[in-house]
Protein backbone atom coordinates (compact mmCIF):
# COMPACT_ATOMS: atom_id res chain seq x y z
CA UNK A 1 0.00 0.00 0.00
CA UNK A 2 1.58 3.50 -0.32
CA UNK A 3 1.71 5.28 1.92
CA UNK A 4 0.97 9.23 1.99
CA UNK A 5 4.36 10.50 3.00
CA UNK A 6 7.47 9.86 4.81
CA UNK A 7 5.74 11.14 8.03
CA UNK A 8 3.22 8.62 8.09
CA UNK A 9 5.91 5.44 8.09
CA UNK A 10 5.85 2.97 11.15
CA UNK A 11 9.19 3.28 13.48
CA UNK A 12 9.40 0.75 15.86
CA UNK A 13 11.03 1.65 19.03
CA UNK A 14 11.62 -1.50 21.24
CA UNK A 15 10.63 -1.65 24.99
CA UNK A 16 13.14 -3.64 26.86
CA UNK A 17 9.81 -5.47 28.33
CA UNK A 18 8.42 -8.49 26.64
CA UNK A 19 4.90 -8.11 27.42
CA UNK A 20 4.38 -4.23 26.48
CA UNK A 21 4.13 -4.08 22.94
CA UNK A 22 6.82 -2.61 20.48
CA UNK A 23 6.26 1.49 21.00
CA UNK A 24 6.41 3.77 18.50
CA UNK A 25 7.46 7.02 20.58
CA UNK A 26 8.10 9.01 17.77
CA UNK A 27 4.40 8.45 16.11
CA UNK A 28 3.27 9.17 19.53
CA UNK A 29 5.36 12.44 19.50
CA UNK A 30 4.12 13.24 16.59
CA UNK A 31 0.35 12.43 16.64
CA UNK A 32 -0.14 14.22 19.56
CA UNK A 33 -2.81 16.88 18.93
CA UNK A 34 -4.73 13.92 16.35
CA UNK A 35 -7.69 12.55 16.87
CA UNK A 36 -7.27 8.95 17.96
CA UNK A 37 -10.41 7.34 15.97
CA UNK A 38 -8.75 9.48 12.71
CA UNK A 39 -5.56 7.68 13.86
CA UNK A 40 -7.14 4.30 13.95
CA UNK A 41 -8.56 4.57 10.18
CA UNK A 42 -5.80 6.01 8.75
CA UNK A 43 -3.20 3.80 10.39
CA UNK A 44 -4.74 0.45 11.89
CA UNK A 45 -6.80 -0.38 8.51
CA UNK A 46 -4.25 -0.92 6.66
CA UNK A 47 -3.69 -4.68 5.04
CA UNK A 48 0.08 -4.14 5.01
CA UNK A 49 0.63 -4.40 8.78
CA UNK A 50 1.11 -7.46 10.55
CA UNK A 51 -0.33 -8.36 13.40
CA UNK A 52 2.66 -7.38 15.90
CA UNK A 53 2.56 -3.99 14.01
CA UNK A 54 -1.29 -3.43 14.69
CA UNK A 55 -0.66 -4.43 18.36
CA UNK A 56 2.12 -1.90 18.24
CA UNK A 57 -0.21 1.21 16.18
CA UNK A 58 -3.22 0.44 18.73
CA UNK A 59 -0.89 0.40 21.85
CA UNK A 60 0.96 4.01 20.72
CA UNK A 61 -2.90 5.46 19.54
CA UNK A 62 -3.94 4.53 23.07
CA UNK A 63 -1.05 6.36 24.79
CA UNK A 64 -2.35 9.62 22.52
CA UNK A 65 -5.75 9.02 23.77
CA UNK A 66 -4.91 8.18 27.17
CA UNK A 67 -2.69 10.92 27.20
CA UNK A 68 -5.73 13.21 26.52
CA UNK A 69 -8.19 12.02 28.46
CA UNK A 70 -6.43 12.19 31.47
CA UNK A 71 -4.08 15.37 31.61
CA UNK A 72 -6.13 16.95 33.79
CA UNK A 73 -6.28 13.89 36.11
CA UNK A 74 -2.75 13.31 36.17
CA UNK A 75 -1.31 16.95 35.75
CA UNK A 76 2.31 17.22 36.06
CA UNK A 77 3.00 13.41 35.71
CA UNK A 78 2.52 13.53 32.00
CA UNK A 79 4.13 16.50 30.99
CA UNK A 80 6.96 15.84 32.88
CA UNK A 81 7.52 12.64 32.06
CA UNK A 82 7.10 11.88 27.92
CA UNK A 83 7.79 8.19 28.51
CA UNK A 84 4.90 7.20 30.77
CA UNK A 85 2.69 4.36 29.95
CA UNK A 86 -0.74 3.43 30.06
CA UNK A 87 -1.64 -0.63 29.88
CA UNK A 88 -4.92 0.59 28.95
CA UNK A 89 -7.73 3.21 29.14
CA UNK A 90 -9.53 1.24 32.51
CA UNK A 91 -6.25 1.58 34.33
CA UNK A 92 -6.24 5.48 33.81
CA UNK A 93 -9.76 5.12 35.14
CA UNK A 94 -9.37 3.35 37.74
CA UNK A 95 -6.37 5.25 39.19
CA UNK A 96 -6.51 7.33 41.64
CA UNK A 97 -6.42 10.97 41.15
CA UNK A 98 -2.77 12.94 41.56
CA UNK A 99 -4.04 14.74 44.08
CA UNK A 100 -5.60 12.26 46.32
CA UNK A 101 -2.49 10.00 45.66
CA UNK A 102 -0.62 13.03 47.18
CA UNK A 103 -2.96 12.91 49.78
CA UNK A 104 -2.34 9.29 50.50
CA UNK A 105 1.22 10.05 50.30
CA UNK A 106 0.85 12.37 53.30
CA UNK A 107 -1.18 10.23 55.47
CA UNK A 108 0.76 7.18 55.24
CA UNK A 109 3.75 9.29 56.06
CA UNK A 110 2.32 10.43 59.33
CA UNK A 111 2.54 6.09 60.16
CA UNK A 112 5.92 6.06 59.60
CA UNK A 113 8.02 4.64 62.58
CA UNK A 114 11.31 4.20 63.18
CA UNK A 115 11.40 0.38 64.01
CA UNK A 116 12.81 -1.75 61.41
CA UNK A 117 10.76 -3.13 58.98
CA UNK A 118 12.21 -5.34 56.69
CA UNK A 119 9.32 -3.59 54.23
CA UNK A 120 8.65 0.45 54.10
CA UNK A 121 5.65 0.04 51.82
CA UNK A 122 3.68 -2.76 50.34
CA UNK A 123 0.76 -2.10 47.33
CA UNK A 124 -1.79 -4.47 47.01
CA UNK A 125 -3.01 -3.40 44.40
CA UNK A 126 -0.91 -1.69 42.28
CA UNK A 127 -2.68 -1.17 38.72
CA UNK A 128 -1.10 2.43 37.34
CA UNK A 129 0.62 2.72 40.08
CA UNK A 130 0.12 6.49 40.91
CA UNK A 131 -0.59 6.07 44.77
CA UNK A 132 2.77 3.89 44.44
CA UNK A 133 4.96 6.56 43.00
CA UNK A 134 3.93 9.15 45.69
CA UNK A 135 4.00 7.07 48.16
CA UNK A 136 7.33 6.27 47.35
CA UNK A 137 8.74 9.63 47.79
CA UNK A 138 7.12 10.04 51.01
CA UNK A 139 8.42 6.73 53.25
CA UNK A 140 10.91 5.09 51.33
CA UNK A 141 14.24 6.58 49.53
CA UNK A 142 15.23 8.46 46.27
CA UNK A 143 14.93 5.24 44.62
CA UNK A 144 12.36 3.56 46.02
CA UNK A 145 14.52 0.85 48.01
CA UNK A 146 12.53 -1.06 50.95
CA UNK A 147 9.06 -0.77 48.20
CA UNK A 148 7.16 -3.79 47.03
CA UNK A 149 4.56 -3.53 44.67
CA UNK A 150 2.02 -6.02 43.23
CA UNK A 151 -0.32 -6.60 40.80
CA UNK A 152 -2.01 -9.67 39.10
CA UNK A 153 -2.19 -8.64 35.28
CA UNK A 154 0.99 -9.23 33.72
CA UNK A 155 1.01 -6.23 31.29
CA UNK A 156 0.08 -3.74 34.37
CA UNK A 157 3.19 -4.74 36.19
CA UNK A 158 5.43 -4.82 33.33
CA UNK A 159 3.83 -1.15 32.45
CA UNK A 160 4.72 -0.01 36.28
CA UNK A 161 8.34 -1.41 35.92
CA UNK A 162 9.06 0.39 32.87
CA UNK A 163 7.13 3.83 34.51
CA UNK A 164 9.48 3.46 37.60
CA UNK A 165 12.55 3.24 36.01
CA UNK A 166 12.21 6.49 33.88
CA UNK A 167 11.18 7.65 36.91
CA UNK A 168 14.21 6.96 38.36
CA UNK A 169 12.44 4.71 41.12
CA UNK A 170 14.01 1.25 40.18
CA UNK A 171 14.71 0.36 43.75
CA UNK A 172 11.47 -0.29 44.08
CA UNK A 173 10.32 -3.99 43.32
CA UNK A 174 7.46 -4.80 41.04
CA UNK A 175 5.61 -8.28 41.37
CA UNK A 176 3.58 -10.10 39.03
CA UNK A 177 1.64 -12.22 41.58
CA UNK A 178 -1.08 -13.07 43.95
CA UNK A 179 -0.50 -10.01 46.04
CA UNK A 180 -2.80 -12.24 49.11
CA UNK A 181 -0.20 -14.85 48.10
CA UNK A 182 2.76 -12.98 48.32
CA UNK A 183 1.60 -11.29 51.71
CA UNK A 184 1.46 -14.64 53.34
CA UNK A 185 5.39 -15.05 52.55
CA UNK A 186 5.59 -12.18 54.71
CA UNK A 187 6.89 -12.23 58.47
CA UNK A 188 4.74 -10.94 60.84
CA UNK A 189 4.72 -7.11 61.38
CA UNK A 190 7.83 -7.08 58.84
CA UNK A 191 5.79 -4.28 56.73
CA UNK A 192 5.64 -0.84 57.85
CA UNK A 193 2.26 0.89 55.44
CA UNK A 194 0.59 -1.39 54.05
CA UNK A 195 -1.82 -0.30 51.33
CA UNK A 196 -4.79 -1.55 48.80
CA UNK A 197 -7.26 -0.55 46.45
CA UNK A 198 -9.05 -3.25 45.72
CA UNK A 199 -10.70 -3.38 42.04
CA UNK A 200 -14.44 -2.46 42.33
CA UNK A 201 -15.96 -3.92 38.64
CA UNK A 202 -17.12 -7.35 38.60
CA UNK A 203 -16.45 -9.63 35.73
CA UNK A 204 -19.25 -8.00 33.94
CA UNK A 205 -17.54 -4.72 34.32
CA UNK A 206 -20.67 -4.01 36.66
CA UNK A 207 -19.53 -1.31 39.55
CA UNK A 208 -19.17 -2.77 43.02
CA UNK A 209 -19.15 -0.73 46.61
CA UNK A 210 -19.63 -3.96 49.11
CA UNK A 211 -15.48 -4.10 50.41
CA UNK A 212 -16.28 -8.44 49.99
CA UNK A 213 -17.20 -8.12 46.28
CA UNK A 214 -14.18 -6.45 45.50
CA UNK A 215 -10.88 -7.91 44.18
CA UNK A 216 -8.88 -9.17 46.50
CA UNK A 217 -11.41 -9.39 49.28
CA UNK A 218 -9.64 -7.81 52.15
CA UNK A 219 -12.49 -8.25 54.64
CA UNK A 220 -12.16 -12.00 54.15
CA UNK A 221 -8.54 -11.82 55.20
CA UNK A 222 -8.61 -8.93 57.40
CA UNK A 223 -6.42 -10.60 60.11
CA UNK A 224 -3.73 -11.42 58.04
CA UNK A 225 -3.40 -7.54 56.57
CA UNK A 226 -3.34 -6.41 60.20
CA UNK A 227 -0.70 -9.52 61.60
CA UNK A 228 1.68 -8.83 58.27
CA UNK A 229 1.91 -4.56 58.34
CA UNK A 230 1.76 -2.11 61.20
CA UNK A 231 -0.14 0.53 59.14
CA UNK A 232 -3.04 -0.71 57.29
CA UNK A 233 -4.82 1.67 54.43
CA UNK A 234 -7.85 0.48 52.66
CA UNK A 235 -9.17 2.81 49.86
CA UNK A 236 -12.75 2.13 49.02
CA UNK A 237 -15.69 3.09 47.16
CA UNK A 238 -17.18 6.46 48.38
CA UNK A 239 -20.65 4.82 48.31
CA UNK A 240 -19.69 3.00 51.86
CA UNK A 241 -20.97 3.88 55.01
CA UNK A 242 -18.64 4.91 57.47
CA UNK A 243 -20.37 2.70 59.85
CA UNK A 244 -20.24 -0.06 57.79
CA UNK A 245 -16.57 0.27 56.72
CA UNK A 246 -15.84 0.48 61.12
CA UNK A 247 -18.28 -2.90 60.95
CA UNK A 248 -15.85 -4.39 58.38
CA UNK A 249 -12.61 -3.16 59.35
CA UNK A 250 -11.95 -3.68 63.15
CA UNK A 251 -9.14 -1.89 64.38
CA UNK A 252 -9.94 1.19 62.38
CA UNK A 253 -7.94 4.13 64.00
CA UNK A 254 -9.16 6.55 61.01
CA UNK A 255 -11.27 7.14 58.41
CA UNK A 256 -10.85 10.13 55.51
CA UNK A 257 -13.19 10.42 53.47
CA UNK A 258 -12.18 12.55 50.52
CA UNK A 259 -13.18 14.29 47.65
CA UNK A 260 -11.85 16.65 45.13
CA UNK A 261 -13.37 19.46 44.10
CA UNK A 262 -16.47 18.92 45.95
CA UNK A 263 -17.15 15.48 44.58
CA UNK A 264 -16.88 12.51 47.21
CA UNK A 265 -13.93 9.92 45.52
CA UNK A 266 -13.58 7.62 48.44
CA UNK A 267 -13.76 6.18 52.40
CA UNK A 268 -9.99 5.68 53.19
CA UNK A 269 -9.79 3.33 56.29
CA UNK A 270 -6.43 3.26 58.33
CA UNK A 271 -6.23 0.78 60.72
CA UNK A 272 -3.89 -1.02 63.23
CA UNK A 273 -4.00 -3.88 65.43
CA UNK A 274 -5.91 -3.28 68.45
CA UNK A 275 -6.63 0.38 67.13
CA UNK A 276 -9.81 2.23 69.43
CA UNK A 277 -11.60 4.31 66.97
CA UNK A 278 -10.62 8.32 67.03
CA UNK A 279 -12.53 9.70 64.46
CA UNK A 280 -12.86 11.35 60.72
CA UNK A 281 -11.34 13.70 58.11
CA UNK A 282 -13.56 15.22 56.03
CA UNK A 283 -11.22 16.01 53.25
CA UNK A 284 -12.19 18.45 50.25
CA UNK A 285 -9.21 19.08 47.49
CA UNK A 286 -10.14 22.26 46.05
CA UNK A 287 -6.55 23.16 43.74
CA UNK A 288 -2.92 21.51 43.96
CA UNK A 289 -0.78 23.89 42.00
CA UNK A 290 1.46 21.22 41.79
CA UNK A 291 4.53 23.59 41.71
CA UNK A 292 5.40 23.04 45.21
CA UNK A 293 3.15 25.07 46.97
CA UNK A 294 0.82 23.18 49.05
CA UNK A 295 -2.50 21.97 48.19
CA UNK A 296 -5.70 23.90 48.69
CA UNK A 297 -7.65 22.05 51.22
CA UNK A 298 -10.53 22.00 53.03
CA UNK A 299 -10.24 19.68 56.27
CA UNK A 300 -12.48 19.08 59.04
CA UNK A 301 -11.81 17.02 61.90
CA UNK A 302 -14.75 14.68 63.43
CA UNK A 303 -13.70 12.97 67.15
CA UNK A 304 -15.47 9.90 67.31
CA UNK A 305 -17.36 11.31 70.52
CA UNK A 306 -18.81 14.27 67.97
CA UNK A 307 -20.34 12.08 65.49
CA UNK A 308 -24.30 11.52 65.31
CA UNK A 309 -25.12 13.94 68.59
CA UNK A 310 -27.95 15.64 67.85
CA UNK A 311 -28.80 16.80 71.27
CA UNK A 312 -28.34 20.55 70.94
CA UNK A 313 -29.33 21.61 67.32
CA UNK A 314 -31.41 24.74 67.07
CA UNK A 315 -33.35 24.87 64.11
CA UNK A 316 -35.17 27.53 61.65
CA UNK A 317 -38.55 27.95 63.26
CA UNK A 318 -41.06 28.04 60.40
CA UNK A 319 -40.33 29.62 56.49
CA UNK A 320 -41.75 32.85 58.19
CA UNK A 321 -38.45 33.54 59.81
CA UNK A 322 -36.76 33.75 56.65
CA UNK A 323 -39.17 35.40 54.85
CA UNK A 324 -39.64 38.28 57.48
CA UNK A 325 -35.56 39.03 57.35
CA UNK A 326 -35.71 38.97 53.66
CA UNK A 327 -38.54 41.16 53.75
CA UNK A 328 -36.86 43.56 56.25
CA UNK A 329 -33.92 43.72 54.01
CA UNK A 330 -31.63 41.43 56.68
CA UNK A 331 -29.15 39.90 55.14
CA UNK A 332 -29.36 35.82 55.54
CA UNK A 333 -26.76 33.41 54.64
CA UNK A 334 -27.13 29.75 53.48
CA UNK A 335 -24.97 27.16 54.46
CA UNK A 336 -24.32 23.79 52.49
CA UNK A 337 -21.59 21.29 53.99
CA UNK A 338 -19.17 19.58 51.45
CA UNK A 339 -19.66 16.01 50.09
CA UNK A 340 -16.95 14.54 52.45
CA UNK A 341 -18.50 16.90 55.39
CA UNK A 342 -21.93 15.44 54.55
CA UNK A 343 -21.10 11.80 54.60
CA UNK A 344 -19.68 12.60 58.16
CA UNK A 345 -23.31 13.27 59.60
CA UNK A 346 -21.36 16.49 62.02
CA UNK A 347 -24.50 18.14 62.95
CA UNK A 348 -23.29 18.30 66.02
CA UNK A 349 -20.03 19.54 65.01
CA UNK A 350 -21.56 22.28 63.29
CA UNK A 351 -23.97 23.75 65.51
CA UNK A 352 -20.53 23.69 68.33
CA UNK A 353 -18.03 25.10 65.50
CA UNK A 354 -20.75 27.92 64.09
CA UNK A 355 -22.59 28.91 67.41
CA UNK A 356 -25.14 31.16 64.97
CA UNK A 357 -26.52 28.16 62.64
CA UNK A 358 -30.17 26.97 62.30
CA UNK A 359 -30.57 23.43 60.41
CA UNK A 360 -33.05 24.16 58.00
CA UNK A 361 -35.51 21.37 59.19
CA UNK A 362 -34.72 17.84 61.41
CA UNK A 363 -33.84 15.76 58.02
CA UNK A 364 -32.54 18.58 55.65
CA UNK A 365 -29.08 19.14 56.04
CA UNK A 366 -28.76 22.90 54.92
CA UNK A 367 -28.17 25.46 57.42
CA UNK A 368 -29.08 29.28 57.59
CA UNK A 369 -27.93 32.39 59.61
CA UNK A 370 -27.75 36.01 59.81
CA UNK A 371 -23.94 35.83 60.80
CA UNK A 372 -21.44 34.73 57.56
CA UNK A 373 -18.99 32.19 58.78
CA UNK A 374 -16.24 32.68 55.23
CA UNK A 375 -14.32 29.54 56.54
CA UNK A 376 -17.05 27.18 56.74
CA UNK A 377 -16.13 23.84 54.89
CA UNK A 378 -18.88 24.04 51.87
CA UNK A 379 -20.90 26.19 50.00
CA UNK A 380 -21.69 29.98 51.30
CA UNK A 381 -24.33 31.68 49.19
CA UNK A 382 -26.80 34.98 50.40
CA UNK A 383 -30.58 34.07 49.56
CA UNK A 384 -31.87 36.42 47.36
CA UNK A 385 -35.41 35.66 47.49
CA UNK A 386 -37.90 33.57 47.96
CA UNK A 387 -40.02 31.28 45.05
CA UNK A 388 -43.60 30.06 45.83
CA UNK A 389 -45.10 30.56 42.22
CA UNK A 390 -44.72 29.34 38.85
CA UNK A 391 -43.72 31.44 36.99
CA UNK A 392 -41.39 33.70 38.75
CA UNK A 393 -38.23 31.55 37.89
CA UNK A 394 -39.35 30.48 33.80
CA UNK A 395 -36.23 31.02 31.43
CA UNK A 396 -33.69 31.81 34.38
CA UNK A 397 -30.70 29.36 34.45
CA UNK A 398 -30.07 28.14 37.64
CA UNK A 399 -28.34 25.52 39.60
CA UNK A 400 -31.06 23.34 41.46
CA UNK A 401 -30.27 21.74 45.16
CA UNK A 402 -33.53 19.39 46.09
CA UNK A 403 -33.08 18.14 49.86
CA UNK A 404 -35.71 16.30 51.41
CA UNK A 405 -37.91 18.18 48.95
CA UNK A 406 -40.84 16.26 46.95
CA UNK A 407 -39.25 17.44 43.90
CA UNK A 408 -36.37 16.18 41.77
CA UNK A 409 -34.01 18.92 40.18
CA UNK A 410 -35.30 17.16 37.37
CA UNK A 411 -39.17 17.57 38.29
CA UNK A 412 -38.25 21.81 39.38
CA UNK A 413 -36.35 22.30 36.04
CA UNK A 414 -39.51 20.92 34.42
CA UNK A 415 -42.07 22.34 36.20
CA UNK A 416 -40.60 26.06 36.37
CA UNK A 417 -38.69 26.08 33.17
CA UNK A 418 -35.90 26.50 34.12
CA UNK A 419 -32.07 25.92 32.03
CA UNK A 420 -29.47 24.23 34.20
CA UNK A 421 -26.41 25.98 35.06
CA UNK A 422 -24.65 29.31 36.05
CA UNK A 423 -23.18 30.97 38.96
CA UNK A 424 -26.75 30.58 41.10
CA UNK A 425 -28.96 28.43 42.65
CA UNK A 426 -32.21 27.59 43.18
CA UNK A 427 -32.47 25.42 46.95
CA UNK A 428 -35.78 23.48 47.15
CA UNK A 429 -35.69 21.83 50.64
CA UNK A 430 -38.09 21.85 53.76
CA UNK A 431 -38.04 23.84 56.79
CA UNK A 432 -38.86 24.35 60.21
CA UNK A 433 -40.41 21.82 62.79
CA UNK A 434 -43.40 20.77 60.08
CA UNK A 435 -40.79 20.52 57.46
CA UNK A 436 -42.37 22.60 54.99
CA UNK A 437 -41.69 22.70 51.40
CA UNK A 438 -39.81 25.49 50.68
CA UNK A 439 -37.78 27.16 47.16
CA UNK A 440 -35.31 30.10 47.46
CA UNK A 441 -32.93 31.66 45.37
CA UNK A 442 -29.42 32.69 46.05
CA UNK A 443 -26.96 35.25 44.89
Amino acid sequence: MRRDSPEDSLITFTMPHTLIPQTDLEFIARHSNADPQSLRLRFCSRRDLSPAQRESLEFAITQIECRRRFAAKFRTLLSDNPDFLFPSHLAGEQASHLWVSRLHALIASQYITHKPHELRLFDMTAGLGIDFMCMLSSICNDKGDGAIASDIDPLKAEVLRHNLSTLGLDKAIVLNDDSMLALKRCEDDSINILFADPARRSATDRRIYDPADCIPDVTGQWQLLLDKAETVIIKNSPMIDPDKALALFPGTLRIAIVSVRNECKEVLVIARRGAEFEGIDAINIIDDPGDGNPAAIQSVWIPASMRKRTDRIPLVESTEWITSRISSDADIWIYEPNSSLMKCHPWQYLTDAYPELLKASRNCHIWFSTVRYPDFPGRVMRVASIHAGKNTLRGERLNIVSRNHPLSPEAIARKYRITSGGSNFLYAITVGASESPFMLRTT
